[in-house]
């Protein structure tokens, strides 16, 4: 069976992604999401990319996941970067994840805009790379604002609108 695995960075291989460092491995029920760095180990051209992987009989497979530009373009403007995955079939999105550059930031917290709701990010690291993630399970909307704290004070802000998905909406099949 293609891209199939025996392990899950295996398969993010078999799929055709090359992995220069792995980030984090989240497990989550059936598989993991993976965040990984491709292209370069240099953040001027290399790409935090995120994946769901699966477990099945046959091994690990690639389900879904992608990528934003260059760490440090991304995160350029706002010492973080922030990317959307919508809801799909068969995956435990939707989620937003980025990098963070700025190393005051401590926290970032997603605000949902359509019921003023705000869900706090789990940030992990590895060497001098942040990771922050949100699984979006219990929001609503299109619009949301992605905040990042030092020390408690808001200090950058990125207003994300991500229609035409939304949140809350069905799976998309693959």
């Amino acid at each position: 069976m293609e891209n199939v695995g025996g392990s899950a960075q295996e398969a993010v291989q078999k799929s055709g992604r090359n992995i220069l460092e792995t980030i984090h491995e989240e497990k989550v029920s059936g598989g993991e999401i993976i965040f990984f760095i491709k292209n370069s180990l240099d953040y001027e051209k290399g790409n935090l990319a995120a994946g769901y992987v699966k477990k099945s009989p046959l091994g690990w497979k690639w389900i879904y996941g992608g990528e934003h530009g260059s760490i440090i373009s991304a995160c350029y403007n706002n010492g973080f970067s922030a990317q959307f995955f919508p809801a799909v079939d068969g995956t435990p999105f939707p989620i937003y994840f980025g990098a963070i550059i700025d190393p005051r930031i401590d926290e970032v917290k997603v605000v949902e805009q359509q019921r003023n709701i705000t869900s706090k990010a789990k940030i992990v690291v590895k060497d001098d790379l942040k990771v922050w993630y949100l699984f979006m399970n219990n929001l609503k909307g299109s619009k949301f604002n992605i905040k990042a704290y030092s020390k408690g004070e808001e200090i950058s802000v990125i207003n994300d609108d991500v229609t035409p998905y939304s949140a809350d909406q069905s799976p998309m099949k693959q």
